[in-house]
């Protein structure tokens, strides 16, 4: 009787062995393509976009003129009935900011021009921001469409 236990013992524990081991290979191998995958997916979409300088009086400024990028949406926000230009992207921005990153904002001082827009703050990280922000509403079409819809909610888009 105590023969079958041990045999029975091992043989449970051999199996438990060599399955798991090919359940974590596996698990492994899957974890190996994807995540790269993932990473480059999210670095390609995401690029921040416009500058960010440190001006003469010590203040940051981020400028961005979407007109003047080769994949600009100008067009496309325009035939959505907005003015396209700085204005639209300054209650872009602002949607965007309130929706990821609220804390950030008292921070942000918007000086929208026609073309494009700057925007002050007494210092850099919240631009680097917003910088990140504009090119995920540049790279998703869904995040772009949730900063209309809350934009024009909100009357930052006319």
């Amino acid at each position: 009787m105590i023969r079958f236990l041990i045999i029975g013992l091992l043989f449970g524990f051999f199996y438990l062995i060599i399955f798991r081991k090919k359940e974590e290979e596996v698990i492994y191998e899957e974890a190996e393509i994807t995540q790269p995958q993932q990473q480059e997916r999210r670095q390609e979409r995401i690029i921040p976009r416009g500058s960010v300088n440190i001006a003469e009086d010590g203040r940051a400024v981020y400028v961005y003129y979407d007109t003047h990028e080769h994949d600009t949406i100008m067009h496309d926000l325009m035939d959505r009935g907005l003015q396209g230009g700085g204005p639209t992207w300054e209650g872009l921005i602002t949607a965007a900011v309130q929706i990821f990153h609220p804390s950030i904002e008292p921070y942000l001082d918007f000086d929208a021009e026609g073309d494009g827009l700057m925007i002050w703050s007494s210092e850099r990280g919240p631009l680097d921001r917003v910088a990140s922000l504009v090119g995920r509403i540049k790279a998703d079409p869904h995040f772009l469409d949730a900063c209309i819809k809350y934009g024009e909610e909100q009357g930052y888009l006319e």
